[in-house]
């Protein structure tokens, strides 16, 4: 447990909040499953915090290169939120450390099924 922990606080931007986490992974886990950008609406929609904390740390994540923001193809008020290159790395990065400390423990003969 000591190895996951450490690799998600050393790979992905969390601090003292778990939101920043929060969206990211949900932004991930989007387009993981071959989602589009989210629109900020939607997005704000999906997590139980105030739109006044998501929009603080989403601000940061934007400042620390971890999210884009586009224009919606036909409607230029729409805000799409897209997960840059920079954090998609990083969460392979975090798949990767996992899928070892997993395939340790399946190897493990001393684990308890």
């Amino acid at each position: 447990m000591v190895q996951v922990r450490r690799s998600v606080l050393y790979n992905l931007p969390i601090g003292n909040s778990s939101i920043p986490f929060d969206l990211v992974l949900l932004l991930f886990s989007n387009h993981a499953r071959g989602g589009g950008p989210m629109s900020i609406k939607t997005l704000f929609g999906s997590l139980p915090y105030s739109d006044m904390g998501m929009r603080y740390h989403l601000n940061a994540l934007l400042r620390e290169g971890w999210i884009s923001i586009e224009r919606g193809p036909r409607d230029n008020r729409l805000r799409l939120v897209c997960p840059t290159e920079k954090l998609l790395e990083r969460f392979e990065s975090v798949v990767h450390e996992l899928a070892q400390v997993v395939d340790s423990i399946s190897l493990n003969p001393w684990r308890r099924v």
